[in-house]
């Protein structure tokens, strides 16, 4: 569980919508498909829908591997050369990667192209791979690089919506304070 952040530990895939769940678990179960693609608005679940995947993947197919990766931590093991070769190279590998959040950096050519050779190489080998994002499939390809918005377009995706749980959740206290 090292690589979930300890805030999404305890989500599971009851947790959510019926029809969220349903595709995640096509997503593990069909072999064909190698990406599940999460969008929606800021506070919508979509790093804890993508973790508590990870948590229910571990189960189900008894493996400890997978890798739930954020933006910040990718971009900062890609600056480091020392470090870069020997983390990509494990994600690169892993039976299951999440990266959360793709979009919420600078699109630096080097950002673009170290997501690309990632992305192709999981591609290429039909390995499990999780995207959750702020951006449409369309509004990807328009802000960040039309190659990694083709590749990911063959997936699943999954639309969480607009609706904001955090916000929904601090009114809910301002109800009953």
């Amino acid at each position: 569980m090292e690589t979930i952040p300890s805030r999404y530990r305890q989500w599971r895939l009851a947790d959510y919508p019926e029809a969220a769940a349903r595709e995640i678990r096509r997503f593990f179960d069909d072999p064909a498909v190698w990406c599940c693609y999460i969008h929606g608005g800021p506070g919508t679940k979509k790093s804890s829908l993508a973790a508590a995947s990870l948590v229910n993947f571990r189960a189900k197919y008894g493996r400890t591997a997978g890798h739930f990766v954020t933006m910040p931590e990718f971009i900062s093991i890609c600056r480091r050369v020392s470090d870069n070769r020997v983390k990509v190279a494990e994600w690169q590998e892993s039976p299951l990667l999440v990266l959360d959040d793709l979009g919420s950096h600078r699109a630096t050519p080097h950002v673009v192209e170290s997501i690309l050779l990632l992305l192709s190489r999981r591609y290429e080998e039909s390995l499990k791979t999780m995207i959750t994002t702020n951006l449409s499939p369309d509004d990807l390809g328009k802000a960040f690089d039309a190659r990694i918005a083709s590749r990911l377009a063959d997936g699943i995706k999954i639309d969480v919506g607009e609706s904001d749980a955090r916000e929904q959740a601090e009114m809910q206290r301002a109800l009953y304070d």
